[in-house]
């Protein structure tokens, strides 16, 4: 009879922790990179809806209808996704440029020793430069 009461016990704690795990609902955190996201969908959303009705509506329907006198030459629908493209293609390359000027030169100690470095006096009395082989 012990048998059937513990059996009993344990059956009824492991649908208690069935229910409990279904009720118990966690609230959706949304991420940093999700919240960017849609705030960028917001913005870039009606940008590209007014670039593709610039390019598509003829200009005397904007003229007469709207009362537009003028706006953009549709020349800078092709200069404008071009220039767009080239800076993302030269993104990399700039930040290498970038990075290669911080950096210092290879004959330089600072490109062995930085300030939390432990300098020996040998070394403070050695000048700046390493002589480079060439």
């Amino acid at each position: 009879m012990l048998g059937v009461q513990e059996h009993q016990q344990g059956c009824h704690s492991q649908e208690m922790k069935q229910i409990e795990g279904t009720s118990e609902k966690k609230s959706p955190v949304s991420s940093p990179l999700e919240k960017c996201s849609f705030v960028c969908h917001l913005f870039l959303f009606p940008i590209g809806l007014t670039f593709f009705l610039w390019l598509t509506i003829p200009r005397e329907v904007v003229e007469s209808s709207m009362g537009v006198n003028y706006y953009p030459n549709r020349d800078y629908a092709l200069h404008i996704p071009v220039t767009a493209l080239f800076l993302f293609l030269a993104t990399p390359l700039l930040y290498a440029a970038l990075n290669s000027f911080t950096v210092p030169k290879l004959n330089s100690i600072d490109s062995v020793e930085d300030v939390y470095t432990k300098s020996s006096s040998k070394s403070q009395i050695l000048s700046r430069k390493i002589p480079f082989p060439e």
